[in-house]
């Protein structure tokens, strides 16, 4: 061109290269004293159609396979977005996008041919690029506009065709995997994007004044359409964010049910490895690829699943507009089917099984790229249980976080009847259930779970002692009473029935007994 992108008299979609960032933002000037937008641009780095291609993940940007411990001193998540301008969507859908077409091949939703591959591209294109124009334009995120129509409706190719998948391009919205051969990108402006668009450049119809026309726009904010939630709703996810229809990467009216029909995918997905994803001749990274994007999932069903306990549906609505209460507990029907949930994906006994040969293809590549990422792996076998352990300790932490329990606590006091929600002692009674069913039937401890049990008394142990007085005094007396249960359970399965485990589980058992004992430093509490 010969004329300068960064005029103001251009509005441009500017391609850049910027290796290794799936880079994507919508910049505007606008006047300060009026908002009227002088120049907008979209600058969007070209490793985006990199990634999309599948080789950026084995080269450019190898994939990350470290995890850090997560206790109460980092589990607070608003570093995921420090301020309310910030938006990363474009590091986020480069993941989901090559998540989904791992598994659109997989489920056979798709052939894989080129052709497939470029539209796929392309409406990704779109659907990015929207989000970034819709920036530009002065909207801000909508989070809940993901949950505005049910799974059968996103499952019909026409009512999508129509309809689209969210009511805002502006929420971090998966693709939609419920129709099985599409469209799974929203590729339109939502019902949501056109409303605020018209309340920011709408103009009044004859005889209307502009008061009149905003109040008439706006009177329809409590439409399921229009429900809205912002950066502030949401991050913090399972602590400080309290409503569970205002979440990233979720979709449907029933986010629990999407999250089922999508980690049953991933389990097809790992499960086709051999005959889709293993070709002659071709390296073991696809399959570990595969299978870390999978995995990753199960993270972010966690963190979206577990504000269902002790939730609360929010409104903005204003006095007059609704009959409803801006706040409105989360059924107790729905906290336990969440509870469910987090029981047989996350934190159960049969929640991670592996296959042994699928394990043993997940080898490293040893290329380096010319970002010399691939120094930094302390591990080059997948560490699986490092892993797994970071998905299953940041469901128990998130779900005994101070604030979370708060909320249970107080919620207790927002129904008439207790028996409407979940109390504060369901809760520590149903955790211990989950975590610890090895003791009812007496069955081997595995690996995994012994660092989930382990993790959990360490938890407990936190919120008995509460150092600093950052949990509830109930908390602490619940975390004492589930300490106490288990110390006389474990004792009597080492004495007695030691003899039908094997060593691990009794090695494993002695040392919860010791751990426990520590933390009361032999008080007679325990006898």
């Amino acid at each position: 061109a010969d004329w300068d992108p960064a005029d103001a008299r251009y509005n441009v979609v500017r391609w850049i290269l910027r290796p290794g960032s799936g880079y994507a933002v919508g910049p505007s000037m606008p006047n300060p004293l009026t908002g009227e937008i002088y120049d907008a641009d979209i600058r969007i780095s070209a490793d985006f159609v990199r990634s999309w291609y599948k080789e950026f993940s084995q080269f450019v940007d190898p994939l990350n396979d470290e995890h850090n411990e997560i206790g109460f001193d980092n589990i607070d998540d608003e570093s995921h977005h420090s301020h309310s301008n910030s938006c990363n969507m474009e590091e986020l859908i480069k993941d989901e996008m090559a998540f989904t077409w791992d598994l659109a091949i997989a489920t056979g939703m798709i052939s894989g041919s080129d052709d497939d591959l470029e539209k796929f591209i392309y409406d990704g294109l779109v659907r990015l690029i929207m989000h970034e124009v819709g920036h530009t334009l002065g909207l801000r995120h909508n989070f809940k506009a993901s949950t505005i129509f049910s799974p059968e409706q996103l499952a019909s190719k026409e009512f999508v065709q129509s309809n689209g998948t969210i009511a805002s391009v502006m929420d971090y919205a998966p693709a939609n995997t419920f129709s099985i051969s599409g469209p799974y990108w929203q590729t339109t402006p939502g019902v949501y994007d056109m409303w605020a668009i018209e309340y920011a450049y709408g103009s009044p119809e004859k005889g209307e004044t502009e008061s009149e026309f905003l109040n008439r726009i706006v009177s329809r904010n409590i439409e399921k359409e229009l429900r809205y939630g912002t950066d502030y709703d949401t991050f913090g996810l399972s602590t400080r964010g309290i409503d569970p229809s205002s979440n990233v990467w979720d979709l449907s009216s029933d986010p629990i049910e999407y999250y089922r029909h999508k980690l049953d995918l991933v389990h097809r997905l790992w499960d086709s490895i051999p005959e889709k994803f293993e070709r002659d001749g071709k390296r073991y990274i696809d399959s570990r690829n595969v299978f870390i994007r999978g995995l990753r999932q199960f993270g972010v069903a966690s963190r979206n699943v577990s504000k269902y306990i002790g939730g609360m549906y929010h409104s903005r609505h204003h006095i007059g507009e609704a009959q409803s209460l801006p706040l409105d507990i989360v059924p107790k029907k729905k906290q336990v089917e969440a509870l469910n949930f987090i029981e047989n994906y996350l934190l159960g006994k049969d929640a991670f099984n592996f296959s042994p040969t699928l394990l043993k293809k997940l080898a490293a590549d040893g290329k380096m790229d010319f970002t010399g990422t691939v120094y930094r792996k302390s591990r080059i076998d997948y560490p699986i249980h490092s892993v797994v352990n970071n998905i299953q300790s940041g469901a128990m932490y998130r779900l005994y976080h101070p604030r979370a329990l708060g909320r249970i606590q107080d919620n207790e006091l927002r129904v008439k009847n207790v028996d409407e929600t979940i109390s504060m002692y369901e809760f520590f009674n149903k955790m211990i259930d989950i975590i610890w069913s090895e003791i009812d039937d007496l069955s081997n401890v595995t690996s995994f779970r012994r660092n989930l049990q382990q993790n959990h008394i360490t938890l407990l142990t936190t919120i008995m002692i509460n150092k600093g007085e950052v949990f509830s005094k109930d908390a602490s007396s619940l975390a004492r009473d589930n300490l106490k249960s288990l110390y006389s359970n474990l004792q009597i399965i080492t004495d007695e029935g030691s003899n039908k485990l094997d060593k691990m589980s009794v090695a494993h058992y002695n040392n919860c007994l010791n751990k426990i004992h520590s933390a009361y430093k032999a008080q007679r509490i325990i006898q």
